[in-house]
């Protein structure tokens, strides 16, 4: 079997800063399993730099690793896939992640996380998984021309997003306060005040050419993966490898109260499907293509990171896009 080439790219931003104090972490299980790799520490677009990695030449096989969360990878495979579009026919590597974000909803949904305790030793299966993984056929999305490993949101979600990253930029101003507060606090106040202020707005929805649903939306989320948000599971049928993305619709606050209050990814199914008792089928659809129509813009967001205010949003899926790498040593 030929050796696997490993090339690790490093978000320093992520996670606040904590993905660089945690590599050494990382480097002494490379080390201690004989793993050679490269290291690419980059602040800028990580897509772009992808790219330039790509475009230098890489043997194969070879596995990048995204070294952050949902974001840093959402970049990353933008490139991969970019450098794709420009070099049809061209070697594309296989990807794994070592989960260093806030959400890591990607991770999640494949059994891993960023928790290093007596329990669990997830990032020593990660970084197992970036030789001896197993290869898995990721499905993407696609909205305009950016690609998204975990799920698509507008609405209310992407508003608490818009004005968590907002508040953030402001306190980092002040740096006692933003120590004080940063994180998951924000995050909380942004829900708050969104729960009060945010008001759902007339569309409707098309999938795979079908009308299938006209009136009252308050969020919308179309999921890839399964986990969302850090640590929900709303749409708990959805596989990232079946060629179709899951939309979920709420209406109004109290059939998203209701999902968010029953869908903890630790609850048991029997619980979390009750978030969905007395509705039928249209508010969780399966689909490859959907095309969103509201009367006026609101916020959205891909895997995390905000995208600009519209009106109008069309989501495609590409099945069997990138090789997960994803571990197969029990947790």
């Amino acid at each position: 079997m030929k050796k696997i080439k490993v090339i690790c790219f490093l978000n320093p931003l992520s996670c606040d800063g904590r993905s660089v104090e945690r590599w050494k972490e990382v480097e002494g299980i490379f080390k201690e399993l004989d793993i050679s790799y490269e290291l690419v520490i980059h602040k800028g677009d990580l897509s772009e730099k992808m790219i330039e990695v790509l475009s230098a030449g890489v043997p194969d096989p070879t596995t990048i690793v995204g070294v952050g969360g949902d974001g840093t990878h959402n970049a990353l495979i933008n490139g991969m896939m970019k450098y794709r579009e420009r070099n049809p026919g061209s070697y594309m590597p296989s990807y794994a992640i070592i989960p260093f974000g806030t959400g890591n909803n990607i991770a999640k949904s494949f059994s891993m996380s960023p928790m290093e305790n007596l329990i669990f030793n997830d990032i020593r299966r990660a970084v197992i998984s970036t030789v001896w993984g197993a290869d898995y056929r990721l499905d993407l999305g696609r909205i305009g021309d950016r690609y998204f490993a975990d799920g698509f949101a507008c609405g209310i979600d992407a508003s608490i997003l818009k004005g968590r990253d907002k508040d953030k930029v402001f306190l980092r101003k002040i740096p006692f306060m933003f120590w004080i507060v940063k994180g998951y606090l924000i995050y909380l106040y942004n829900v708050m005040k969104n729960m009060f202020g945010y008001r759902s707005v007339k569309g409707e929805i098309e999938i795979d050419g079908q009308k299938k649903y006209d009136g009252r939306i308050f969020n919308i989320i179309i999921n890839n993966t399964r986990i969302y948000a850090g640590e929900f599971d709303l749409t708990d049928t959805a596989y990232a490898n079946d060629g179709k993305l899951d939309i979920l619709i709420s209406k109004g606050h109290a059939n998203y109260l209701r999902r968010y209050l029953l869908s903890h990814r630790h609850f048991p199914r029997i619980i979390r499907r009750l978030g969905s008792y007395g509705e039928d089928s249209i508010y969780h659809i399966k689909g490859k293509v959907f095309r969103i129509k509201l009367d006026k813009p609101v916020p959205a967001q891909v895997d995390g990171e905000q995208i600009s205010d519209a009106g109008e949003f069309t989501i495609e899926t590409f099945p069997s896009a990138i090789t997960l790498k994803i571990p197969v040593e029990p947790a």
